[in-house]
């Protein structure tokens, strides 16, 4: 949580937060102020828990800071139901809150690397809102998105690689291996300074965030790999997202 006047501070617990498996953190630029600092934050929701987004209100005074919960929603109705599942693994914004309208993420499940759109009202976006990740495979970890290209960038830790996904054509435009071997679970892109930040969890030995310098490639125009549409998704207790519902 960082205020580039105010300097930064670490928060090792947020008021209204129920469980600590945090995993993935995003910002409604529609809504965020100065005067009223914003995040969302996904509770991953595996093993028959509830997979939660929750938005956290942050504030600084004098060199401290402090967060707690405003609103939340469980996102068990938006996405498939992930009883047997690892959960939540990635969250990254699409589109900002506007007029009314909420803002729309994308999350990523571990197990099958497929993202869904939710909404932050904790709502799908629609049956056909599903997306592989890019590499045919599970373990996605980290996930951004480009609204001036409509590209999908999302990190894939069992390939130690990045997958550049087209949602509008659902199909992978690009792929890029990092070949560290760390265990990288996180990953965010500042289009606008071009920088590129990869969060790698230490495992108990200390964790740390690297940042590369980034120039948005060329030319990501053309599928080089289709996948198989995982839209027409049921979740938990027989809904159907979409048009259609059957009980």
């Amino acid at each position: 949580l960082r205020d580039y006047e105010s300097g930064h501070c670490k928060i090792s617990s947020i008021s209204g937060v129920d469980g600590d498996d945090l995993e993935g953190v995003a910002i409604d630029p529609g809504a965020w102020d100065p005067d009223d600092m914003h995040v969302y934050i996904v509770h991953e929701g595996a093993d028959d828990d509830d997979p939660i987004l929750y938005k956290v209100s942050y504030e600084f005074n004098d060199g401290r800071c402090s967060a707690r919960v405003v609103d939340s929603a469980n996102l068990e109705g938006a996405i498939p139901c992930m009883k047997t599942s690892n959960g939540i693994e990635s969250l990254g914004l699409k589109s900002a809150s506007s007029g009314g309208d909420p803002a729309v993420f994308f999350v990523g499940i571990q197990d099958t690397g497929n993202v869904y759109e939710v909404t932050s009202e904790g709502e799908s976006t629609g049956s056909d809102s599903c997306y592989e990740g890019g590499m045919g495979g599970d373990d996605i970890s980290g996930a951004t998105y480009s609204s001036k290209y409509g590209h999908l960038w999302s990190y894939v830790e069992s390939k130690n690689s990045i997958a550049v996904v087209d949602p509008a054509q659902d199909c992978t435009v690009a792929t890029y291996r990092i070949g560290s071997g760390m265990d990288e679970e996180g990953l965010a892109l500042d289009f606008e300074h071009k920088l590129l930040y990869m969060a790698v969890d230490g495992q108990g030995d200390g964790s740390v965030v690297s940042v590369y310098n980034f120039t948005y490639p060329q030319g990501l125009d053309e599928c080089i790999d289709s996948r198989g549409s995982c839209g027409g998704f049921q979740v938990c207790g027989g809904k159907k997202r979409g048009n259609n519902f059957f009980g």
